[in-house]
């Protein structure tokens, strides 16, 4: 080449930054020489004499490897590794001169503390003009060097590719050495800010690990030393943190199992003491390697073999998709191999290598046409997801993966070959076709399915293809030694012509870009329509650089896709075009490459390198992060690039994904192929497989159903047992989920880039692949309902699971006091917020006295601590995915699971405007003179619900985890407040004590009066339940649900039996405001009642501002509740079809809007019947609560007898409930007691004789479906007069 100035340094970032370091570590280097000459002269008489003896340090490299000419040059200036001082000398002249120059470079010294093997670090000692001065011939020595080895070519002069490799080294250490700085242990490296993040509490070593086997190709000695020394003493896998299964693999585990292959084979790359055979770190890589491994095998235990999307590090246990409907991708499956294998090589044990084949057989069996795979796969059943098919992200390197399979083995599994060619031969027919007006080749995409229309578009990660395609072609050697064997064929040349012109194609995605840097994406002009793979064509021989060039307009650049990543996919495939061919164009084109990363990468003040957020303009834009794979991969192979043949040979190794390094090897008697292909027909397609023949002796009758099917669940409680599921094999179990941590997006595409409000538009479309059930969970003819199929939904719902352990303990906690509402149990004590009703304030303390209070609700709180573990037990072994009907229809009856999941949500869909109107009624309480319409704040309240659900699961959980915290707060304050007053700490001093509980007393109106009081309490407790809805939604519901589960009965009843304590002790029964309070009065609660009564004027409001969020809270769950459980019951044809809509962000969108439609009941605040109207909604849910648990309690009892006598212990369940079956069994029969109290005080209220027929009549239908009686209320009134009322509030003042 003929170029001044080929790396543009002379106005490159980079160029300043070499030559301050430089020049500073030259004036430094003067100074140290100068002062040990005259002690190295000295020594140098003594080695003459001694020169017999004279032998070369253990740790110098070779002098005559050609590969290391350069690298001796940096050992040399260094004069020491990282290994110890005991590496320093033999003795001699070469051990003087080193021991006082490295003496100068060790960062151990405290004068001057530099990293080490830094050639451009600056010095940071003061120096005095004059001393400045007398370096000067020394610098400008350096400059001239640096200008005749930067400078500018002769003409005609052979080009020294080994000096250009030190270029690429020299980056790397740059590279390095900014993050070794700035970041050092840190997952993530911000070069622009200086600054690093962790993935993970401590770490992965993301960087370091996926960069090792860089270091020891490029001979950087010291710097792997101070690497392993991070990894022995800093990385730990032992954290409770979700990774993906994939990255972590292939990133992680490879490079350590790269570092354990390249420090053994090739133990003078970077040699090291401590890694040397029968060192104590001698398998550091390995063990580590192996740890990981173990760790991350959780992850294919899938019902399918097909491996979960992500692993928990700690518990080992796989975790679906967040995203993508559940779906694992195809890449990331299938994209394992390479790694386990040679694990499995190097401890004997096939269990990761049995694991990672069968991956590549259950896709196999799907007998996808032509060998092209769908992008998604679901790890539950091993089936495709959608018919997107492309090369580009979500479905690369199952492909690369198939012929290295092949290779990794020495050729000796045919069967990958066969799989490679049959997908090769797909990419010719479907994908490939040509640009216009230049006619470039093509790999394009099909997101509709191969009979669809191509989409020309290609990911950069596309480019791994024509490498790819050039090493299935020649096995690794050379195309010229390829072409001699008798194997050659006409095939094999057409692959390597492909392979040539995608290269060219790839190539000319980084000439179009202002950079010379590849855009992340391109599209593609085509011919309409699109040419075949077969048609004539002819590219264009050179790429003019011109504006205008015609070549330039088959490319389309979109705004949202020319950001730069830094990615490796081109310069992959350069190296193995350059191996392969040996054609030296693809070194030129790396070389162009390469001065391009360095001119407009580069950052400032030793920062490195870093990714581009636009790569089409200049100056660029820059992103502020260097990918891990900048060194793991995209200069590793810049370094191969320019290296010779012999440095990694391509027949005697495979390269994985992320360019670590792996050997060949031969089966042996240990390993085999472990599975076969399914039969093909002259198609290509899976013959079928035989029918089945059915015995005709089946009894077909109802009974014999009935049978065959209580069978097949006992049958399979004892097969299913350890994989979660009570019905088969394939059935999906209760996965683990947890926390979620995002790591590098290694597969970016175009999506992230879409506007707010396309996003949004975008997310509210169907997914069509989502469903609360899955496939299959009806007969076959949309009618018949199929309980073992419907059973596995439990396990398996692709509702967005967002909701982390402090979403699930506030719902725990604050849901019930939310359905309770603060104005249910303190504020409008059993008032019924949410399944009671709100407009009875205080009834409950008037009919059974405060002593009838503590029995119930103490009662009531023992039943519900027993139905909450049961629930528990039966929730962690399966997420409930839409209603409590699935426990119901799995071990009671599928019709017992209908009509329970219409009580369910019929439940939660009136209590919406229920809500809505008690909150405008609270408003009253400000509103005296009824100024304002109640329909404005209707409005205003039913818009943040809607809008509240609207964000999806996480909305929810968030508002909630607010809302609960703002109720116990006022909770527990309150308590406070009431024990202060109790005592005498109001403003009359005057002390209450237990006053109120002998006069008037503690019970009221007898045994019918404590009944009245038992039934309220259980209505009190409703909306407990939701913490085993919300763990389906739940990011890790097996450690956060039985946290929820114990604490929930301690948290609440403390709460309640102090609360209602308190209460008791502060009002009166027989307080007329409980009498009077009438139906929209909010100032009749009890809690208001005790803080008027002390005389204090600020925290009436205070807490009904309480008790309104307390009420949207309730509104908030009955959209949550109702929603999923329609969305679950249409999806089992059991509610119209539309309501199973699913959309693209996981949430039952058309559910919700049902749910919030009935909402606008809440309009009817402003009739004059709105308490008609309250009372008949809650006559339709009343009963609802005491249905569900005691149907959760018998299923748990059903439950645990199927467990039982399949020979199970509890020790297998992974949440035990407490109290056990006697328990359930306890709070099955006092949900029956409930029932038969609310019959009789439905049938004959406290003064029913008083009533009439009639208002008997409609006071037993108001009651018996759960609603208090008005008759309380009509009693009182019509006892009391106005006058009366004003003297016993006078009477209360004074007292």
């Amino acid at each position: 080449m003929n170029v001044r100035d080929p790396f543009n340094l002379h106005r490159s970032p980079a160029f300043n930054i070499l030559r301050g370091t430089a020049t500073r570590a030259a004036a430094n280097v003067t100074q140290k020489v100068v002062e040990a000459g005259a002690q190295a002269l000295e020594s140098g008489r003594q080695a003459v004499e001694d020169m017999s003896t004279f032998s070369i340090p253990k740790n110098v490299p070779s002098f005559t490897n050609p590969q290391r000419e350069l690298e001796n040059r940096v050992w040399g200036a260094s004069g020491v590794t990282a290994r110890s001082a005991a590496s320093h000398s033999n003795g001699g002249v070469m051990s003087g001169v080193q021991d006082r120059v490295g003496g100068f470079f060790d960062k151990n010294k405290g004068d001057l503390p530099m990293y080490k093997d830094k050639p451009y670090a600056p010095s940071r000692r003061n120096r005095s003009v004059w001393r400045r001065k007398r370096t000067l011939g020394i610098f400008g020595t350096f400059v001239i060097a640096a200008l005749y080895f930067l400078g500018p070519e002769k003409a005609g002069s052979k080009i020294d590719w080994l000096d250009r490799r030190e270029r690429v080294k020299e980056a790397f250490i740059l590279s390095w050495d900014a993050y070794d700085r700035y970041a050092w242990g840190y997952d993530e490296f911000h070069p622009i800010s200086k600054k690093g993040r962790q993935m993970t509490p401590k770490g992965m070593g993301w960087i370091i690990v996926d960069a090792l086997d860089t270091m020891m190709l490029m001979n950087l000695t010291s710097r792997l030393s101070h690497a392993r020394e991070w990894l022995s003493t800093k990385l730990d896998y032992e954290q409770d943190q979700e990774v993906n299964t994939f990255e972590t693999t292939i990133r992680m585990l490879g490079g350590l199992l790269s570092a354990h292959y390249l420090s053994t084979e090739f133990p003078d790359m970077a040699p090291l003491t401590d890694d040397d055979e029968g060192a104590a770190g001698e398998d550091l890589y390995l063990e580590k390697a192996k740890d990981l491994a173990d760790r991350i095998m959780g992850a294919f235990e899938s019902p399918s073999g097909i491996p979960y999307a992500s692993v928990n590090l700690k518990t080992s246990q796989g975790v679906v998709s967040h995203a993508d409907g559940g779906a694992s991708s195809t890449a990331e499956a299938a994209t394992l191999q390479l790694e386990l294998k040679y694990l499995t090589k190097l401890t004997g044990e096939t269990f990761y290598w049995e694991k990672a084949e069968k991956v590549i057989k259950i896709i196999d069996d799907n007998g996808m046409e032509d060998g092209l795979l769908p992008i998604y796969i679901y790890a539950h059943d091993g089936h495709f997801r959608g018919s997107n098919i492309r090369l580009g992200s979500r479905g690369d390197s199952y492909y690369e993966y198939l012929i290295k399979q092949y290779l990794q083995t020495s050729k000796e599994e045919p069967i990958y070959e066969e799989l490679w060619d049959e997908a090769l031969a797909g990419v010719q027919k479907h994908l490939i076709t040509y640009s216009s007006p230049s006619q470039f080749t093509v790999l394009a995409e099909r997101p509709d399915g191969l009979h669809n229309a191509i989409s020309p578009k290609m990911d950069h990660l596309v480019c791994f293809m024509p490498g790819t395609i050039a090493l299935g072609a020649t096995g690794g050697i050379s195309e010229k030694e390829a072409r001699k064997l008798p194997t050659w064929n006409s095939k094999n040349d057409k692959e390597m012509q492909l392979a040539r012109e995608l290269t060219k194609t790839c190539w000319g995605m980084y000439k179009v870009m202002a950079t010379g840097l590849a855009p992340e994406i391109a599209h593609f002009n085509i011919h309409d329509p699109p040419l075949p793979a077969s048609a004539p064509h002819k590219s264009p021989d050179t790429f003019d650089d011109l504006g205008d060039a015609e070549w330039k307009k088959d490319f389309v650049l979109k705004p949202a896709d020319v950001h730069n990543l830094q990615r490796p996919e081109t310069i992959e495939s350069l190296f193995y075009m350059w191996r392969i061919t040996g054609d030296d164009i693809y070194r030129e084109w790396g070389w162009d490459m390469f001065k391009s990363f360095l001119n407009y990468t580069a950052v400032e003040e030793g920062g490195g390198f870093t990714s581009l957020g636009n790569a089409n303009i200049i100056p660029p834009q820059k992103r502020d992060n260097m990918e891990s794979f900048w060194l793991a991969e995209t200069l590793k192979y810049f370094y191969l690039l320019f290296s010779p043949n012999d440095l990694i040979p391509l027949d005697k190794v495979v390269i994985n994904t992320e360019a670590h390094i792996f050997p060949r090897f031969k089966l042996g008697p240990l390993f085999k192929t472990g599975w076969k292909r399914k039969p093909r027909g002259p198609d290509g397609k899976i013959l079928p497989d035989p029918p089945v023949k059915v015995e005709p002796s089946a009894d077909r009758t109802l009974k014999g159903r009935l049978h065959t099917v209580w069978k097949a669940i006992m049958n399979d409680v004892e097969k299913g047992s350890q994989k979660g599921s009570l019905y088969s094999k394939d059935a999906v179990p209760s996965p683990v989920y947890s926390n979620h941590v995002g790591e590098p997006n290694y597969e970016e595409t175009t999506e992230i880039h879409q506007s707010l409000g396309r996003r949004i538009i975008e997310s509210f479309k169907r997914d069509p692949t989502l469903n609360v059930t899955p496939r299959g969970a009806i007969g076959s003819n949309g009618r018949v309902f199929n309980p073992e199929n419907a059973a596995l939904a439990t396990a398996n719902s692709p509702l967005a699971r967002r909701l982390k352990g402090r979403h699930l303990q506030m719902i725990a906690i604050g849901g019930s006091i939310g359905t309770l509402s603060l104005g249910n149990l303190v504020w409008q004590l059993l008032m019924f917020q949410g399944t009671g009703l709100f407009v009875a304030s205080g009834k409950a303390l008037e009919a059974g006295g405060p002593a009838s209070l503590l029995i119930c609700f103490s009662l009531i709180g023992i039943m519900l601590y027993c139905t909450v573990h049961a629930l528990g037990e039966m929730a962690v072994l399966f997420p409930v995915a839409g209603s409590f009907s699935a426990y119901s229809t799995r071990f009671l009856d599928p019709a017992w699971g209908f009509a329970m999941g219409w009580n369910y949500a019929m439940q939660w869909l009136v209590v919406l405007p229920l809500e809505i109107i008690a909150a405008s009624i609270t408003i009253d309480f400000w509103d005296r003179n009824g100024k304002y319409d109640h329909a404005i704040f209707v409005t205003v309240f039913l818009i943040t619900i809607i809008t509240i659900n609207l964000f999806g699961v996480k909305g929810y959980g968030e508002a909630e985890f607010f809302f609960a915290i703002i109720k116990v707060i006022a909770v527990i304050g309150y308590i406070l407040l009431a024990i202060v007053l109790n005592c005498g700490g109001g403003l009359d001093g005057s002390y209450i004590g237990g006053r109120y509980w002998i006069d008037p007393g503690a019970f009221h109106n007898g045994f019918k009066g404590l009944c009245s009081v038992f039934v309220t309490a259980a209505f009190a407790f409703a909306g407990t339940e939701l913490v085993g809805l919300a763990a389906a939604e739940t990011a890790n519901p097996r450690k956060s649900l039985p946290t929820a589960v114990k604490q929930v009965f301690w948290r609440i009843s403390l709460f309640y039996i102090v609360s209602l304590t308190l209460v008791g002790l502060l009002v009166p029964y027989n307080d007329y405001r409980l009498l009077t309070g009438g139906t929209a009065n909010a100032a009749a609660s009890p809690f208001v009642i005790s803080i008027q009564n002390a005389g204090i004027e600020v925290l009436p409001s205070l807490m009904n501002v309480v008790i309104l969020i307390a009420v949207l809270s309730v509104g908030n769950s009955s959209i949550f509740g109702s929603s999923r459980t329609l969305a679950a019951l249409a999806d089992q044809g059991q509610a119209p079809k539309i309501l199973s809509y699913i959309d693209r962000k996981g949430r039952p969108i058309v559910a919700i809007g049902v749910a919030s439609a009935i909402g606008f009941i809440a309009y009817a605040a402003d009739s004059g019947a709105q308490g008609t109207v309250l009372d008949w909604m809650l006559a339709l849910s009343g009963l609802s609560s005491t249905f569900t648990w005691g149907s959760i309690c018998l299923a748990h009892v059903r439950f645990r007898r199927a467990w039982k006598l399949q020979g199970h212990s509890l020790d297998e369940l992974a949440f035990r409930s407490q109290p056990g079956v006697i328990g359930s069994w306890i709070g099955f029969a006092f949900n029956a007691l409930v029932l038969v109290a609310q019959f009789w005080v439905g049938a004959w209220p406290v003064g029913y004789k008083a009533m009439g027929v009639r208002g008997q009549l409609e006071n037993f239908f108001l009651y018996y479906l759960a609603v208090t009686p008005k008759a309380f209320a009509s009693r009182f009134q019509d006892e009391y007069t106005a006058e009366e009322a004003r003297i016993e509030m006078s009477n209360h003042i004074k007292y």
